[in-house]
């Protein structure tokens, strides 16, 4: 009887020895799951701290972009305007030359 109790003991021994063994392993390693939030974590941090680094480069960026649409707003008024002055010097010199036409006949009749 003190035989098997004794096997019994250590095999308890035993057993106990290798839970702890398996304990210490599972501290050890780390889940997937875990390593995996702790990579996206991280990725997502990085995300947020380029994207508020280059919020500042957006509004210069912005504020260029507004400019350059003023001044082509501004260029595309001058071409406007010239528009405007051809199309009133086209439509004077008919009027002008049709005075022109008339003073000519006129000076020819009483030439005449």
């Amino acid at each position: 009887m003190n035989c098997i109790n004794n096997l019994a003991a250590s095999v308890n021994e035993d057993l106990r020895q290798l839970k702890d063994f398996k304990a210490l392993i599972s501290e050890k390693t780390v889940p997937k799951s875990i390593k995996i939030l702790k990579r996206t974590v991280w990725i997502l941090v990085m995300i947020l701290i380029i994207l508020t680094g280059l919020k500042k480069k957006i509004k210069c960026f912005k504020k260029n972009l507004i400019g350059v649409e003023l001044s082509q707003k501004i260029g595309q008024g001058s071409s406007i305007r010239e528009g405007m002055t051809a199309i009133y010097n086209a439509v004077s010199r008919e009027s002008m030359m049709a005075d022109v036409n008339y003073e000519v006949r006129r000076l020819d009749l009483l030439a005449k």
